[in-house]
């Protein structure tokens, strides 16, 4: 999946942490336009905080449209918001680009920019899903099989997605790890407070038993390996 943008929201009184009503929904409108293809996804903790992304069918997206009865009878451009399925944005917006590309340059004002109304949110991210150019079963073997922790980064270059896995040493093989444009891998381990990582580039040919070698770093030259 690649991203196109992530929230959480907590709402609280006192420490108290409350919910909507039963039948309610929040309103959200994201900084980011819509793409052909987005999707809301809401993100399930499981017992180590690592998130699970659910794709959300039943959301529903206030969508500006055209007004098409209101055009002919008044001669101007008119649109009217209308409560959608979000499976009906890319066809809504599909029609926006129509009329952006033949009749109006300022896109904003037909709203590419939907309110999306939800009752989950503790986690929500607006993704679409990529078609992968292939998929990998690897093993890994680590040069340190002492680690208290261990955490493996998948980075896809040019695309807003990464895929995070948290292992123990005794549990370091990966099965249909998606590989797309160019893609590499992160191992981060901790032991004693103490960082060690490496990194590997991916292809199709990444199979089986991998050698890693992991080097002792600190936390600055760790943020400079992720952001290469």
């Amino acid at each position: 999946m690649e991203s196109n943008g992530v929230v959480s929201i907590k709402v609280k009184i006192g420490d108290k942490e409350i919910k909507l009503k039963d039948g309610k929904k929040l309103k959200l409108k994201f900084a980011q336009q819509f793409r052909i293809g987005d999707r809301i996804f809401n993100g399930v903790l499981d017992s180590i905080n690592q998130i699970t992304w659910v794709q959300n069918s039943q959301t529903k997206v206030l969508q500006n449209v055209l007004d098409s009865v209101a055009t002919r009878r008044f001669g101007v451009m008119t649109f009217k918001e209308k409560l959608v399925s979000i499976d009906s944005v890319d066809y809504y917006n599909r029609q926006l680009e129509r009329i952006q590309g033949e009749l109006i340059e300022d896109i904003e004002k037909i709203g590419y920019y939907p309110l999306v109304l939800v009752d989950d949110y503790d986690w929500i991210n607006v993704d679409k899903i990529l078609e992968v150019d292939s998929r990998i079963t690897f093993e890994l073997n680590l040069n340190k099989s002492d680690l208290e922790k261990i955490s493996v980064f998948f980075i896809y270059k040019d695309l807003n997605s990464f895929i995070s896995e948290y292992r123990k040493h005794y549990n370091l093989k990966f099965i249909d790890i998606p590989i797309k444009n160019k893609s590499s891998m992160i191992i981060v381990g901790e032991k004693e407070n103490k960082l060690f990582a490496a990194k590997r580039i991916l292809n199709e040919q990444s199979t089986g038993k991998i050698n890693i070698n992991l080097k002792k770093i600190d936390s600055t030259e760790l943020k400079e390996l992720l952001i290469k």
